[in-house]
């Protein structure tokens, strides 16, 4: 799950905070791999706003959540309508995956 949401240049620590204080019991979640907090470099105000999930079952307990409800509250003081967007992944590789790209490549040149 994604979020991407700007602050109100005068409330980016409220919002940061506000985040963080989601993120937190987020991050001690069985189901919860990862949850992070990012802003974007000269654009402060401009926050991301990841978690990653084991099973789409997690997920769907998360967004069950009176946590995720505290996330929606959230998303509704930003400064412009907030993006929240849900991968699914099926699959992740590493630098394996460049090289067998580019062997590929040089093969086909």
């Amino acid at each position: 799950m994604s979020l991407f949401i700007r602050a109100q240049s005068l409330r980016i620590s409220e919002l940061v905070e506000a985040l963080r204080s989601v993120m937190r019991p987020a991050q001690l979640d069985r189901g919860c791999t990862s949850a992070r907090l990012y802003s974007e470099v000269g654009n402060p105000e401009c926050l991301s706003y990841v978690e990653e999930w084991k099973s789409e079952e997690d997920l769907a307990r998360n967004l069950r959540s009176e946590r995720f409800v505290r996330l929606v509250a959230i998303m509704e003081i930003a400064a412009a309508p907030p993006a929240l967007k849900f991968s699914h992944v099926v699959d992740n590789d590493g630098l394996e995956f460049v090289s067998r790209i580019c062997r590929e490549t040089d093969r086909d040149h």
